[in-house]
Parts: structure tokens; C-alpha cells; sequence
């Protein structure tokens, strides 16, 4: 009982925040490798009792900061 209030409460003060299947849906990874990301502390989390929270803002700027330029050849492609 306790568990399902401190979850329902936290739903309540962060309400724009993801959980981990939400997170790895919207980033289009597996669960186990979000999970194993945030074990390696590689990417932005909340941990809020047992529970593993993301800020959508935080994860869009982690995803921004690893983008790779596309490379470009002199003269265009051949």
C-alpha cells in the first residue's frame, strides 16, 4: 500500500517526467540498455525512492549533445 502512495505521489509532483519503458520508447532503445546506461551513469536520470525518473528536456539535450555531423565530401557525392 505504502509503495503505490509514494508512487501516486510522485506522479503528482512530476508529472511531466518518464519512467525507463517511457524513456526507452520515445529514445527507440531497448529497456535493458537504458537500464544498463543509467547503471553506468551515462545518462541523465532522477532517482526518487526506488524509482528511476527523466526529465524530457534533460534526455532531448543528452540525445543533442551525441549528435554526429553528417560528413560531406568536396564536390558533393559521387
Amino acid at each position: 500500500m505504502e509503495q503505490n502512495e509514494n508512487r501516486e505521489r510522485v506522479t503528482q509532483i512530476a508529472p511531466a517526467l518518464w519512467d525507463a519503458r517511457q524513456t526507452a520508447n520515445h529514445i527507440g532503445i531497448a529497456y535493458q540498455t537504458l537500464r544498463q546506461l543509467v547503471s553506468e551513469r551515462k545518462i541523465p536520470f532522477i532517482k526518487i525512492g526506488s524509482r528511476c525518473l527523466f526529465d524530457p528536456v534533460e534526455i532531448s539535450a543528452w540525445i543533442d549533445e551525441r549528435r554526429q555531423p553528417a560528413v560531406t565530401t568536396p564536390g558533393g557525392a559521387r
